[in-house]
């Protein structure tokens, strides 16, 4: 945190929904630094895995809405993980972005049910799922 602010930098804060309640000084700390919240799931388990998505999308953005006072915009799924219908699911739930998709430098447009997200542009190298993986 002291590291950005001292080069008047804004970060993206990619935390999973639980982490508000189980981590709250970590949270507070990136709140009043002014970051933006980006949903990570509820729980650090890939997406594939999450027995209901849809519950588990509504919870994260509730834990993180209730903490910060807004919603998040954006999303990333734990380990870079997505099914058949995430992209459906976030949409539908009112996420804007995504940073899943490691495919270009510059913002794609992806079509879902819901209409248009964005994939914004990330690099896995810099994504701790190659060290973990």
């Amino acid at each position: 945190v002291e590291t950005l602010e001292s080069r008047n930098l804004k970060a993206t804060f990619a935390v999973n929904g639980s982490v508000c309640e189980l981590y709250p000084d970590a949270c507070e700390a990136a709140r009043d630094a002014g970051w933006d919240f980006m949903g990570h799931g509820f729980v650090q388990r890939p997406m594939h895995r999450v027995d209901d998505q849809k519950a588990a999308i509504a919870q994260t953005i509730e834990a993180i809405s209730r903490f910060t006072g807004k919603p998040p915009r954006g999303w990333e799924s734990p380990g870079l993980t997505e099914t058949d219908e995430t992209l459906d699911l976030l949409a539908e739930a009112g996420i804007e972005y995504v940073a899943d998709w490691v495919l270009d430098e510059q913002p794609v447009t992806l079509k879902t049910r819901a209409g248009d997200i964005v994939s914004v542009p990330y690099t896995v190298e810099i994504n701790d799922v190659v060290i973990s993986a």
